[in-house]
């Protein structure tokens, strides 16, 4: 069986973009903000409808990146703009004081339920904790893996509750570090398996052929391969339940070739042992200008069209 569905943050608009700089400057007002924000909101929703994708994601277009929701929370804060791994692109160091307990029911005003279609399978990317580890301040590393432990296992049990089918937890540090301390990923990864959570872990920004045993571990629901890293001739004999594949390059505006793209993936599927595949876009889309970043889940649709999805 095939799927597809797209992760991470949508960029925004040049609508969005100017009205929300205005409203910054206080040069409009919260009416004329929301009204903007609400429309674009819908029609990114509207567009994964149309095109046949499998999920629809939360649009997650009003975060500024993947940890600011949580720096809202007491005893931890939004620090210095600090380089999301090599790319030009920045977000807000978590600088977190002391342990941090979830607020029941917080991360909802995040997400946008009251957007999402009824009768359709919705899900949301939230930061995975190894990542928001890896990518945080605190006084010692008890105190952030506590912490973390609890904003990422309480949002996600929010958002089951709420109705997203799972939840997607980015994972780039997982692929891009050569020294990933796997025992404290298992620390992580343990009371979720645990507690029954459902999620997919993505990966990114790495190649991780040689770490498929320790994903298999952690990851009961799946994980993703970034196939801009990964050559999928390495995943041969792969045998698991599910595998996504980041096909879609979001950090690239040259167009996949669908056809290229097509017979790679039915190639592969003929040499594994997965029941489910699953097509996607190898990082968040905000990477890319609006236009673009919808072209390429145009392309994604049509990849999952010609699979027979």
């Amino acid at each position: 069986m095939y799927e597809g569905y797209i992760v991470g943050i949508f960029p925004r608009n040049d609508s969005l973009i100017d009205t929300w700089k205005k409203w910054e400057r206080g040069t409009v007002d919260d009416g004329v903000f929301r009204e903007v924000l609400d429309e674009a909101l819908d029609y990114v929703v509207r567009n994964q409808v149309v095109v046949g994708l499998s999920y629809v994601h939360d649009p997650q277009i009003d975060w500024h990146d993947m940890f600011r929701p949580f720096t809202e929370l007491e005893n931890v804060s939004a620090g210095p703009l600090t380089r999301f791994f090599e790319n030009n692109t920045f977000f807000r160091k978590p600088v977190i004081r002391d342990v941090v307990e979830y607020e029941k029911g917080f991360i909802n005003s995040y997400v946008h339920r009251d957007k999402m279609p009824k009768g359709r399978r919705w899900i949301v990317t939230l930061p995975g904790p190894y990542t928001f580890y890896r990518l945080s301040e605190y006084r010692d590393g008890d105190t952030g893996r506590k912490s973390i432990v609890n904003m990422v296992s309480g949002a996600m049990d929010d958002l089951l509750r709420e109705g997203y089918e799972f939840i997607v937890l980015a994972e780039p540090a997982l692929a891009y570090y050569s020294d990933v301390d796997w025992d404290i990923v298992s620390g992580f990864y343990k009371p979720l398996r645990e507690t029954g959570l459902k999620y997919r872990i993505h990966l990114y920004f790495g190649d991780v052929k040689d770490r498929i045993s320790r994903l298999m571990e952690i990851a009961p629901y799946g994980f993703s391969i970034d196939t801009s890293y990964t050559s999928l001739e390495e995943l041969e004999g792969l045998d698991l339940d599910t595998l996504v594949l980041g096909v879609v390059d979001a950090q690239n505006t040259l167009m996949e070739n669908v056809d290229d793209t097509v017979n790679k993936i039915r190639s592969l599927r003929e040499k594994l042992g997965c029941r489910n595949i699953a097509i996607t876009n190898n990082t968040d889309f905000d990477y890319l200008p609006y236009e673009v970043a919808e072209a390429k889940l145009m392309l994604l649709s049509e990849v999952l069209r010609r699979l027979g999805a």
